[in-house]
Parts: structure tokens; sequence; C-alpha cells
């Protein structure tokens, strides 16, 4: 990108690394969100983060130094055409970097009115390098350097500035430079990432001066003919040189003038120490060798300043591949505040760079995520946390359980968890679905997985043509009777005389005295999504069971799909979702159930501990837009990174080492999505009360249960500390 540019360019790259602050939220009305909230935003606000923002600054200079005195000078009398054409240049140059930099999101600073007055945010800038305070200045007509600094700054010998600002508060300043001899021989894209992890404020500053080729060349050259001159024996310095004057020839590179500048900021003594040695240390991890400028600090300071490039101290001549090493651009990803699809935010999460991640299901309008997870990663409590700070959107929430992960969360969240198994009766009926195409089509596909055979090998066997006329027949038939005749019993006879296996028989199983009986021949169907808005399902005992679960599934699938047909958010929670789909029916129904889900506003939370099931389905995997990785040993690269039949879950190296490397113990996950990915931590060290509802399992929901068995109509502030107490013993 950057030897794309003229040589009378000049490019600044600014790193802002700065502290930011976290508001509690507001109460929505919930008893156990509102106390997660006030606890979770209260810790974090008590802790340091930090934002990094990067700033580009293109500048072109009305010559190039190295342009012949008679250039020089026609630009100094033909200024007005050389103006049109710098300005020609600079728009070039600034559509070419939004368009390299378009998956950042870049955003170019302009002008902005408020209360009548008019702002730059370009002024805006300049004064936070100059004043290090982040303040708007209204725009005077007059040069902005007669009003744009406002503090004192005072420059003592031994390097250290102090900015005394109007409102009486002191900052102290410090600026470390990198000597020309301290330059690494090579510069790879992580060169500055030790700085955006340091925990405290800093400012890197950039310059980089674009270079004539052949003023290049010649410097090359002479460079080289000194080694040759002085019986160097470095013959590797003079190969490295001809390979740079061959990659300047060609255009694969150009030289510049570069500078790099790093200032710390503190406002206590204590932090400032720590702060230089943290500087300190970043520099020498990368293997340089920082200057405390103490004699020259004024003019190194003035020179990070936009512009100030005359002004540069300890200047160095480096390529452009080198300066996109030290300009690589990295960042925390901080995910997306506002404006998403359902609003503001899930939850702010802190990463391990000490930075706030904003996190979202949604990328544009689709929310399916997947989760996949090791043993002991914390999957429960990650899942049951999201869900908590999702409450603030009112989402209805559908949960397919597993060993009662959910149980307890759902019941303080006022929810209704119901334990399903094909040994009690459920009191469903879809029979008694209202008459629309929708659930006629529905009755259709529940009879047909219903009516299934399977060959020796466990799959299913198509239905025959008269075999499926016979099944819409049967729904036909039973949309013609009232309500409250349809029952499966009393349409069984239907489908034929049942024998050696053939339909009849297979649906036989479905009603009366049979082993699938309990499922849907119900006098009535109390299916219901009244009176809450979080509905969990224990699969527990019908996980094992293709055909019940299957089954069950489905109708509790098609009934989220009816009943949130009005656009409501709602999020569907699928627990050991391998289960659902190793049926090819269930698959291709719930590929069917993203689909429609994502028009009625709705998403759903895929989980797994065996990813490579949705990872062999192409159109599966494309439904799903984030993704959820915590650490797993037992991770396989084909799975996370792909192989030459899929893209897997399209892990780098760096990532999949991180998922197999990291120790449960630690909290963690990752966040994948087209734009970030990053690895954060979720510390609820002071919410010893609520952990154990964040994390159920069978021994919690079966105290709870105890506890309720006595009221229950008791709240989860009334039943909250016998549980806990009661956990505890």
């Amino acid at each position: 990108m950057f030897k794309q540019l003229g040589s009378r360019f000049v490019v600044s790259v600014y790193y802002d690394r700065h502290e930011v602050k976290t508001e509690i939220p507001p109460a929505n009305g919930n008893e156990f969100s509102d106390s997660f909230n006030q606890k979770y935003y209260e810790k974090l606000s008590n802790e340091r983060m930090f934002q990094n923002d990067i700033y580009v600054s293109l500048l072109v200079r009305k010559s190039n130094p190295s342009d012949p005195p008679l250039t020089r000078l026609k630009n100094l009398f033909f200024r007005s055409d050389n103006e049109e054409q710098m300005i020609a240049e600079l728009n070039n140059a600034v559509s070419m970097f939004k368009e390299y930099l378009q998956d950042a999101n870049p955003r170019q600073l302009g002008t902005y009115s408020k209360d009548s007055v008019l702002y730059s945010e370009t002024v805006n800038f300049l004064g936070y390098l100059l004043n290090l305070e982040k303040a708007e200045i209204p725009l005077h007509p007059t040069e902005i350097r007669n009003y744009l600094g406002y503090t004192r700054r005072v420059f003592a010998p031994d390097g250290t500035i102090k900015f005394y600002h109007p409102s009486g508060e002191l900052t102290a300043g410090a600026i470390y430079s990198l000597p020309t001899p301290s330059y690494p021989e090579g510069s790879d894209h992580t060169m500055l990432d030790e700085f955006l992890k340091v925990d405290h404020p800093l400012i890197i500053s950039q310059t980089f001066m674009m270079m004539d080729r052949r003023k290049s060349i010649s410097m090359s050259t002479t460079r080289q003919n000194q080694l040759k001159n002085a019986q160097d024996k470095s013959e590797s310095q003079i190969e490295a040189i001809n390979v740079a004057i061959d990659d300047l020839a060609s255009g694969r590179i150009l030289n510049g003038i570069y500078s790099l500048n790093v200032l710390v900021t503190s406002k206590t003594p204590s932090e400032f120490k720590e702060a230089m040695q943290k500087t300190s240390g970043a520099f020498q991890r990368n293997h340089m060798i920082p200057k405390k400028e103490d004699l020259i600090s004024e003019p190194t300071f003035y020179s990070m300043l936009i512009g100030n490039y005359h002004l540069l101290q300890r200047p160095a001549t480096i390529n452009t591949t080198n300066f996109a090493g030290f300009a690589s651009m990295h960042n925390s990803s901080t995910g997306k505040k506002d404006g998403n699809h359902w609003g503001e935010n899930v939850i702010q999460l802190k990463t391990t760079s000490n930075t706030p991640y904003y996190f979202n299901f949604h990328e544009h309008d689709v929310g399916h995520t997947r989760i996949t997870t090791g043993t002991g990663g914390g999957k429960t409590t990650v899942i049951n946390t999201l869900l908590t700070a999702s409450d603030k959107f009112k989402p209805y929430i559908f949960h397919f359980d597993f060993e009662y992960s959910a149980s307890v969360w759902i019941k303080s969240m006022g929810g209704r968890h119901t334990v399903l198994s094909e040994m009690v009766k459920t009191g469903w009926n879809p029979l008694q679905l209202d008459d629309t195409e929708q659930n006629r089509l529905f009755l259709r596909n529940l009879f047909s997985f219903m009516a299934q055979d399977y060959n020796d090998n466990g799959n299913p066997k198509p239905l025959s043509t008269a075999e499926e006329n016979k099944i819409k027949d049967v729904v036909d038939a039973v949309y013609s009777y009232e309500k409250h005749l349809r029952r499966l019993r009393n349409f069984i006879g239907l489908f034929g005389m049942a024998e050696d296996n053939n339909m009849a028989e297979r649906m036989s199983k479905w009603v009366n005295d049979g082993v699938y009986a309990n499922i849907f021949d119900n006098e009535s169907d109390n299916f219901s999504i009244d009176g809450a808005r979080i509905f969990g399902y224990e699969m527990k005992n019908v996980i094992d069971n293709d055909v019940v679960l299957g089954a069950m599934s489905m109708y509790i699938f098609h009934q989220i799909d009816i009943s949130m047909s009005e656009g409501k958010p709602f999020i569907v929670v699928v627990e050991e979702g391998q289960r659902y789909i190793s049926n090819p029916i269930n698959l291709a129904w719930l590929k069917i159930m993203l689909t429609t889900y994502r028009r009625r506003n709705g998403m759903m939370i895929f989980v797994t501990p065996t990813p490579e099931v949705i990872t062999r389905d192409d159109d599966l995997i494309g439904q799903f837009k984030t993704s959820i990785l915590l650490p797993n040993d037992k991770a396989n690269v084909a799975t996370y990174m792909g192989n030459e039949k899929n893209n897997g879950l399209g892990c780098t190296q760096a990532e999949f080492d991180w998922v197999v490397n990291t120790p449960p113990y630690l909290r963690q996950f990752m966040i994948k999505n087209s734009h970030d990915s990053v690895i954060s931590k979720l510390d609820l060290s002071n919410m010893s009360e609520i952990i154990p509802i964040l994390s159920g399992n069978e021994l919690r929901h079966n105290i709870l249960e105890e506890i309720l068995s006595k009221d229950e109509n008791l709240t989860y502030s009334q039943w909250v500390h016998e549980f806990n107490e009661r956990v505890k013993s």
C-alpha cells in the first residue's frame, strides 16, 4: 500500500492507547439479571481498561526535497497549479487507503456543528496530541496554531514533560525514541503489538517521509560501495543491499525517512515510574533498545504533530516493507457498541489485552452462533452469562437443556423448565394445531418422521409415493374434524392394517400403549408460551434416542416458529447440538429452522463438543456467523483449520494453538466472526452467590426443586439465600 504513494507524501500513524471507563447499565426489571449486571459492571468499572485508537495522516509536500532546484522553483511560482495537483494526489491516496482498510471500517475525520458552533475532528485530535486532553475545540477564523495549545508545557532537563491543564490537573509525560543503531535488521507485522498490551496510557507516533526512487537507489549504491571500499567482510550485508537495489529498481519497495516516538503519560509519580519501565520493556521484548529523551525532549515532542517532520530528531532510512511492519495497524478488536441488529451490544467483555470488547451475536441480521468446547472449559457459565446479558432486549428464550445446566438459571429469570421423557405424558397434541397451510405442512413432515423406517445401518429409508400420499390424506382428514376430536389414536386406522413393519405398524408405536404414545397421543395440547419469556426443556432422558429426540425437537421448533411470527426477538439454545443432526431428516429440518428463525428476528446458539459434525455440511456451517471457541485439548486440525474438503471453523494456526494449549481453568474463550478474533476472560470472582446459578447441574436443580416444592411461587430474591447455603453445605 505505502509503495504506491508518490515521493511527496508524508505518512503519520498514531496509536492512542487511552483508559476507558465502564458504565453500569440501568436496571431492566428482572431481579436476577439486574443483580448480575450490577455486580458484573461494578467490577469492570473498578478495573483499568484501555482502548487503542489508530489515526493515519496523509500529507502532500509542495515539493520533494530530492527534486531538481528548477522543479522546486516552478512549484513555488505556479502555486495554484501545484495545489490542484497536490489535492488530486491526496484524494487518490485517501481513496486507496479507504479501500485497502475497508475491513477495519475506517472513518475520515471531518467537521461538525454543535449549538451553531463549527468544530473540526482533525483540530480536536491535534489538540489532544498537544494538550494530552480530549476536548472539543471550536474553529476560529485564524490559524489554528493561535489557539490549539491551551495547556502549559514544561520540559525538564531530565526529559520529564509536565502538562499543566486549565483545570489545575497535572499530567507527566516522557518520550522514548528509537536511535538508528537500535533498529532491528528485519521487521514483521507484530513489531508494536507489545505496546498494545501495557496497562498504562501512551501515544505512539510514527512518521514516514517517502523518498524518490532514484535517490533511494543512489543511497543504497553509495552504502554498498562504502562497504566494498572498506574491505568489509560482511558479504551478507552487501548481498542484502544488492537485493534491496533490485527491489527498488523494480518498484517492489521504496525507501523513506522514518521516526518512531512513544509518549508515556501518567497522573501520579508512582504510576509514571512504572509506566516508563513497562514501556522500555515493550521495546526490549522486540529486541529494540530505546532512548528516553532528555535534552531534546521538546523538539521530539513537537515533531509528533502532523506536518512537523522537519523537527524529527532521530530519523532512520527504512523501506516501505519495514514501515509496514512497524505501522501494521494491528489492534484489539472492540466489537460494535451501538447500531447492531438488536440495538446496543449484548455485553461488554474484557480482552486479555485489557481492552473492552462489545460482544454481539449478530453480524448484520444473522445472529446464529456456534459454541465449541472441551471438558471443564466453563461452557455453561459463558452461555448463561450471555443469555442473562441479553435480557435487556426482552427476548423469548427456548433452551434445549442437557443435564440441567440451565435449570436453576431459567427459574432465577422467572422462566419455566420442563423435564421431558417418553415415559411421561408430555401433554402435547400436534393434531390440535390451528388449521393453516403452515401447520398442515408441518403435520405431514412430522408424520413422515414418525412413520420412518430404517435400514440395518440405522439410516432412514425414503418413504414411497404411496406412503407420502397416504400421510397427506390422513392430515386432510384430521382437519375435517372439530378440534376436540383431533387425537392421534382416533386417526390411526386411516394408515391401514398394521402388519409386517408397514407404515401402519410403525405409526401404531405412537398411540395407545405404544412405546412413543406419551409424546403426542394426548387428549389436548397444553404446549404454551403464555406467562413467561424463558423456557427450558431438559432432554437428558431422550438425548440418546434419535426418534424421540427428533420428534420432540421438531414439535418444539415448530411451536417456536408459529409463536414468534410477529418479529419479537428470540433465542433458541441447543445443547449437545450434534445429537440433533445425527439423523438426516433432523439435519434438514434444523437447516430450515435456521433460515426461518433469522427471518423471524430470531437466532440459535448451537453448542457442541464435537464441531466436526457441522463442518461436514457446508450449508449448515454457513448459517453460523459467530463462533465462541473454548479451550479443547482434543481439537483436531481438520475441524478447526479445514482441509481440502472444507474450511472447518476457519481458524488460523495461532488460533488453533490457543484452543489446544490454553488451560480451561483460565476461563478464557475466543470470539470469532468475519471481522474479529479476540480472546476474552470471564471474571466472575466477585459473584460467589451467582456462579452456582450460572453453572447449573443436576444436584443444584434438585436443591432448588426441593425449596420450591414448599412454595412454587417464590421469586429469585426469596429463594436464592437458602439455595446458596444448601449448595455450600
